[in-house]
């Protein structure tokens, strides 16, 4: 009996020890906190690199693909959806009316509305053979200060008209450094583009180009903002000579004080260049606000007679955000008569005529005017 006792007592404290190394075993597995993966330590959130400045390449690519809404943009009512780019026609044998589209002071649009500056580039990319555009100027303040973001903007607006057009553009006094540095306008892709090798004075602040139109040659000068200096009047005295029988204009920032009277530099170039060259007749500029024509009629034979009339014109309506954005001017050359037909249109509202201006501020004939 007594071995009995003894064997079962055996076998209970085997059973026991056996429940006993049992318990951790399990707990390793069921009765210890899950493992959770370990933390990741925390990383900055990398930065976009500086925007590389847009290319004529890179600019042509956004704008036939990119479906980004613009930044910094008030809502505006929506835009006419614009129609098939097409060819402009050439000019035959006999001399058909041709068209130069003039932009000013768009550093509003650039900084607030660049789907208005868009706007006005598409209208004439696709009115280019309607309205036989020849060629494209814009007379400055392109941008509202010397920020990427409006570089950017007005690069996207402007490269694409001037693959399809020639053209020139000047600095304005918002698209130059307050050190009044012209080297930061004209490093623009869309300033270099009107700069052609041989035809810009030192860094481009002065540039040339020629086009033949309605059987002339015409001399288009480019003059950057409150360049004036003997040597630069020399430079255009000499490509004045090289082309000898080309119709002259002239495009400028500031060329007309707010009372109608010349700027120093507008001064200074009918003194060494308009008024003793038969050829230069007319001269475009902005940077004021408002519409001015300034008339000054030469005697170029000196028989006391006038013989022509050297028509400055300034146009700028881009402050006005409530009527006047988006709003050019068209001078429609007439090769038969010698006329110049002025008009005014904003493809934002497809409207022609700013309505604050007299309707002889908006449209009117310069008669043989060139």
């Amino acid at each position: 009996m007594q071995d009995m006792k003894r064997e079962i007592c055996k076998k209970l404290t085997a059973a026991c020890l056996v429940l006993l190394m049992s318990i951790p075993l399990l707990g390793c597995e069921g009765l210890s906190p899950k493992e959770t993966a370990a933390t990741p330590v925390p990383t900055a959130v990398p930065t976009e690199a500086p925007t590389a400045e847009p290319t004529p390449e890179t600019v042509l690519e956004h704008v036939q693909l990119s479906t980004s809404e613009p930044t910094e943009t008030p809502a505006l009512p929506d835009t006419p959806e614009p129609t098939p780019v097409s060819t402009p026609r050439q000019n035959g044998p006999e001399p058909t009316p041709f068209s130069i589209v003039w932009m000013s002071d768009t550093q509003n649009l650039s900084r607030h509305y660049p789907e208005v500056f868009n706007g006005m580039r598409d209208w004439i990319l696709n009115e280019q053979e309607a309205q036989n555009i020849v060629f494209f100027v814009h007379t400055g303040d392109v941008v509202d200060g010397c920020s990427q973001f409006m570089w950017d903007n007005a690069s996207i607006a402007l490269l694409p008209l001037l693959y399809r057009i020639p053209g020139m553009i000047v600095s304005g006094n918002h698209d130059i450094s307050s050190e009044m540095k012209q080297k930061l306008f004209y490093e623009r892709p869309y300033a270099m583009m009107t700069r052609k090798e041989g035809q810009f004075f030192q860094n481009g602040e002065c540039a040339y180009q020629t086009f033949t139109a309605g059987g002339d040659e015409f001399l288009v000068f480019g003059l950057g903002y409150r360049m004036n200096s003997p040597n630069l009047w020399k430079w255009v005295s000499s490509a004045v000579k090289a082309h000898p029988d080309a119709v002259i204009l002239f495009v400028t920032h500031e060329g007309l004080q707010q009372d109608n009277t010349y700027s120093g530099q507008t001064k200074e170039l009918l003194k060494h260049i308009v008024r003793n060259t038969p050829g230069a007749k007319m001269l475009l500029c902005g940077h004021y606000d408002g519409i001015l024509r300034h008339e000054e009629w030469i005697d170029d034979d000196k028989d006391g007679e006038s013989d022509r009339c050297f028509y400055t014109l300034m146009f700028n309506v881009q402050d006005d955000v409530e009527e006047g954005l988006g709003y050019m001017r068209i001078l429609t050359f007439y090769p038969a008569d010698r006329h110049i037909e002025v008009k005014t249109y904003s493809p934002w509202f497809d409207r022609w005529d700013y309505p604050k201006a007299q309707p002889e501020e908006n449209r009117f004939i310069l008669e043989n005017a060139y």
